[in-house]
């Protein structure tokens, strides 16, 4: 009996070294194709993560992959726009979870970069990936103070 639960707990801790390996592969995959302006990687990256295999694992474990940060506390996007790596940020900014609101070590976020860097292009795509947003919160907002609760048991 005691054999039994020593594999299983050999297993789990072994599948947890490999989720975690996974995680950090995604998140070093994609600030590397940020720095070197990547899109096919981020691509790679984007059909993953739509998964739903995927996404319902790393959302269980509340894994952010979009909004890691590197050694030096940057993002992908942050990245990108420093780099002024435009497609890139185009494409990432088509995923959803990604976080505008990100500050650099600096303070700075990735829409203030942009505009002190005079990337007209960049503010607008950040502009409107956070106009895009509004909406899907009005509408879960929308959703919640409409619920009806039944049996007005406590939520």
């Amino acid at each position: 009996m005691q054999t039994d639960e020593a594999n299983i707990n050999l297993e789990y801790h072994a599948l947890r070294l490999q989720f975690k390996s996974a995680v950090e592969d995604m998140r070093e995959t994609l600030l590397e194709a940020a720095n070197i302006n990547d899109l096919a990687a981020l691509a790679r990256l984007q059909r993953k993560l739509e998964n739903p295999q995927i996404a319902h694992i790393l959302n269980q474990h509340k894994v952010d992959i979009l909004n890691a940060r590197n050694f030096v506390g940057d993002t992908a996007l942050i990245i990108a726009v420093e780099k002024r790596h435009i497609d890139f940020a185009k494409q990432l900014l088509t995923m959803k979870g990604v976080n505008t609101g990100i500050k650099d070590t600096d303070g700075y976020t990735a829409h203030r970069i942009a505009t002190e860097a005079e990337c007209w292009e960049l503010v607008e795509l950040i502009e409107d990936y956070e106009k895009r947003k509004i909406p899907a919160y009005k509408e879960a907002i929308s959703t919640l103070l409409n619920f009806e609760n039944p049996e007005n048991t406590p939520l």
